[in-house]
């Protein structure tokens, strides 16, 4: 209206009482289809508008939930030298098998998985714990394998991480528990042996045991675990494990999977 700029004209309008004005494009915001285009702008802006892949955008309103493909094409007209940007969206598939959820598949095979590998530690464990005055249990030093067998309870439960939608926060558990674990069950292992290497005196020139106590044991064990927590820190702030939108096409169509990603291969060179 020219008498308010900010408000639209009536659909009813004779032409005397409004006017054209121009407004940004990531201004606005009336309907689902002005969000969308809003969004798919900023979107694209911020990727600078590449020419040869495929943008997604989710949309997530009220009225309508879902992912667009978009793409932009640059238009020139010679007569009066203006430049534009001609986007196109169109609604793709969201694939369901990205995730694990209850009534899948594969969620009864994680949940059979998870509960045979937990039953069976658990098992272990016990056994050990009763039968540590046994000569062979004593031997194997119970103590430290008892840790590990823990550890591998706590790492077949940290598997359960994987059900639900992937979402930033449930990408980032996943990248916690499952490495810290992983670490914390082997950790025992190499500390155990290194002490029974010590302790027989193999590899020396000269024969000769050694003392180390359970206490000094356990300390060999920290540095294994603190360098771990500070891997698992320092990634979650510079490249944590996040969500990510994925467009996956082809000459016949296009389909979106959700994924948990990251942006480089640092962590997982790390980890080996």
């Amino acid at each position: 209206l020219i008498e308010d700029n900010s408000k639209p004209c009536p659909e009813d309008n004779d032409g005397d009482r409004c006017m054209g004005v121009r407004i940004p494009i990531s201004d606005l915001n009336e309907d689902i289809m002005e969000q969308l285009i809003s969004t798919t702008y900023l979107t694209q802006k911020e990727k600078n508008f590449p020419v040869s892949e495929l943008i997604p955008v989710r949309v997530d309103h009220d009225d309508f939930r879902g992912v667009y493909a978009s793409h932009t094409i640059g238009f020139e007209t010679k007569e009066t030298g203006i430049s534009w940007r001609i986007m196109i969206m169109c609604p793709v598939p969201v694939q369901d098998d990205d995730t694990i959820m209850p009534g899948d598949s594969m969620f009864q095979l994680l949940i059979t998985s998870v509960s045979a590998g937990f039953i069976l530690c658990v098992l272990q464990l016990v056994l050990f714990i009763r039968n540590r005055r046994e000569k062979e249990i004593i031997a194997s030093d119970w103590r430290f394998t008892g840790v590990f067998l823990a550890g591998c309870v706590l790492l077949n439960l940290a598997c359960l991480s994987y059900i639900g939608p992937n979402t930033d926060a449930t990408c980032l558990t996943r990248m916690w528990v499952i490495h810290f674990f992983f670490v914390f069950a082997l950790t025992p292992l190499f500390v155990k042996t290194y002490r029974l290497y010590k302790l027989t005196g193999v590899g020396s020139i000269i024969p000769r045991r050694q003392t180390i106590s359970n206490a000094r044991t356990v300390l060999m064990a920290m540095p294994f675990l603190a360098v771990e927590v500070l891997i698992l820190l320092v990634f979650t702030f510079i490249d944590p494990n996040k969500v990510e939108d994925l467009l996956v096409y082809d000459e016949s169509h296009t389909e979106n999977h959700v994924e948990c990603k990251q942006d480089t291969w640092a962590f997982f060179a790390l980890q080996l």
